[in-house]
């Protein structure tokens, strides 16, 4: 659920522009330069080198570039590095340096007030459900 929710929070309003295409009459949507998805891009995604890129495996993403995701399903497209950065935020207990793409990435989240907030309402509430967050798989 907390990955299915950093979906949200990479994606909501604050993240997101609608463009409005009247030949198509359709809307496009875009990312903020401001935004989560926007940074993560600048941090980790044009680090990849084009054959990496275009081959859409995402193992061989993660092992080409160590460091920079969180996990193999983050390399998968900017949105589940979005949502999987999200959860690590979450479940990580400790702040990381910004060594490395993911520590970079995962610090992004704590320089917004309202993102480190909600971390603690979260962990709060994993714990009255009994779960103690501990460190992610990473």
């Amino acid at each position: 659920m907390i990955h299915e929710f950093g979906h949200y929070i990479t994606k909501n309003k604050t993240q997101l522009y609608l463009s409005y295409l009247p030949e198509s009459d359709n809307y496009v949507s875009g990312y903020k330069e401001s935004s989560f998805i926007k940074q993560m891009v600048n941090i980790s995604w044009k680090k990849i080198p084009l054959e990496l890129a275009t081959s859409m495996n995402p193992s061989k993403i993660f092992n080409a570039l160590p460091g920079e995701f969180v996990s193999v399903y983050a390399c998968s497209s900017i949105d589940e590095d979005g949502a999987e950065t999200f959860t690590h935020v979450v479940l990580l207990n400790y702040k990381p340096e910004a060594v490395d793409g993911k520590s970079k990435k995962i610090l992004l989240f704590y320089k917004n007030p309202e993102m480190v907030k909600l971390r603690s309402g979260i962990r709060q509430n994993l714990q009255k459900l009994g779960i103690t967050p501990d460190k992610p798989n990473m």
